[in-house]
């Protein structure tokens, strides 16, 4: 993604720019938001929805756990 390459959708009609925008968020929080639901465990998105751990906690782990670094 940070080769300046707009990746879009599967439906190909919007660019991770453009949901960000419509989020009102960064392109990069919009990604580790995707990779964080991407590559976390059920037990732990549900740790993460009630709030008993943080985003970052949960970047950490992955980073640990070798998902992205």
């Amino acid at each position: 993604m940070g080769n300046g390459r707009k990746k879009t959708c599967q439906n190909g009609t919007s660019t991770l720019d453009e949901i960000a925008k419509e989020l009102n968020m960064s392109k990069r929080n919009l990604q580790r938001a995707l990779r964080i639901e991407r590559n976390l465990t059920d037990s732990m998105k549900e740790l993460l929805d009630t709030g008993e751990i943080t985003k970052t906690f949960a970047s950490d782990y992955l980073v640990c756990k070798g998902f992205w670094g």
